[in-house]
C-alpha cells in the first residue's frame, strides 16, 4: 500500500514537472544561487581575515611588545636612551600616518622606518633588502613602494611621486621597490609607502617625535620589562603587539558578521 502510494506520487510528480518545466528549472536555478552565495561569503570571510593579517604582519613585523606614550605620540630622546644608556639592541623606532599617492585611488599607510635597527623586525625594511642607506637616509624625501605599484602607476627608480598628507602636497623620489618573499606578502605590501623616519616627521609634522618603538622581548619578559620602565616618561607604557591584532580580529568578525 505505502509502496502505490509512493509510485503514485512520483508519477504525479513527474506530470507536474513535465506540464510546468521552468518551475523546475527555477527550483535548481533558485538551490543553486543559495549555494552560491553562501560559499561567497564564506570565501569573502577567509580572505578578508587573511587580508587582515597579512597587513598587520606586515607593519607590526616580528615585534612582540611596543612602547607607546601617554598621548598620540613619543619623544624620540626615550628611542636614544633605550639604545645608548640601556644597550637594548632589539628596539626600533617607528613612524606612522597615512597618505594618498597621486594616480591611484586608494590609502597607503606610511612607515617610517631605521633600516639598520630594522633587520630583527622587517626583512623589507632592513639593509639585507638592499636598501641604500645613502639615498635612503640622505635629509631629502625618498621612499619605496611595492614593485606592483610602481608598474600600475609606471613610474620606474628615480621618479619623483606626488603625496598628498592631510591635504598638503609633498614629493617622494622613489629609490627602490619593497620585495616580498611570496604573493600573498607582496599583497599585503601594496598598500605601503616605506620611508626614512626623518621624512616621515617631515611628512606628519612630528619632529623629534615618535609613533611608538618596536620591541623583542624573551616570553618571559617581566624582568627586562622591569629595566626598561624607568627610562619611560610618564604615562608611556609597554604593551604586547598582539592587542593590535587583536583589535583587527575584532574588525574581522565584525566584517563576517555583517556579511552573514
Amino acid at each position: 500500500m505505502a509502496s502505490n502510494s509512493s509510485n503514485l506520487l512520483w508519477l504525479s510528480s513527474l506530470r507536474f514537472l513535465k506540464k510546468h518545466p521552468w518551475h523546475f528549472a527555477l527550483s535548481i536555478l533558485g538551490v543553486a544561487l543559495g549555494v552560491a552565495v553562501v560559499v561567497s561569503i564564506d570565501l569573502s570571510n577567509s580572505s578578508a581575515e587573511k587580508a587582515f593579517q597579512l597587513s598587520t604582519e606586515a607593519v607590526t613585523g616580528k615585534a612582540t611588545h611596543q612602547i607607546r606614550g601617554a598621548g598620540e605620540n613619543l619623544d624620540e630622546s626615550v628611542y636614544r636612551d633605550l639604545r645608548v644608556k640601556s644597550g637594548f639592541r632589539n628596539s626600533a623606532p617607528v613612524v606612522e600616518g597615512y597618505a594618498r599617492v597621486d594616480g591611484l585611488n586608494r590609502t597607503f599607510q606610511v612607515l617610517g622606518v631605521d633600516p639598520i635597527a630594522e633587520e630583527p623586525f622587517r626583512d623589507y625594511a632592513s639593509q639585507r633588502a638592499g636598501i641604500e642607506l645613502s639615498e635612503f637616509i640622505n635629509g631629502e624625501n625618498s621612499g619605496l613602494v611595492a614593485a606592483s605599484v610602481a608598474e600600475e602607476i609606471q613610474a620606474e627608480i628615480g621618479d619623483i611621486l606626488q603625496i598628498s598628507v592631510g591635504g598638503r602636497g609633498f614629493e617622494i623620489r622613489l629609490i627602490g621597490l619593497i620585495e616580498a618573499s611570496d604573493d600573498r606578502s607582496q599583497q599585503a605590501l601594496e598598500s605601503i609607502l616605506l620611508v626614512d623616519v626623518s621624512t616621515a616627521q617631515r611628512l606628519f609634522d612630528m619632529q623629534g617625535e615618535l609613533t611608538r618603538i618596536d620591541l623583542i622581548l624573551p616570553e618571559n619578559s617581566e624582568s627586562v620589562q622591569a629595566e626598561i620602565k624607568p627610562l619611560l616618561p610618564e604615562g608611556a607604557e609597554i604593551i604586547r603587539s598582539d592587542s593590535r591584532t587583536e583589535t583587527v580580529e575584532q574588525m574581522t568578525r565584525a566584517f563576517e558578521f555583517n556579511l552573514q
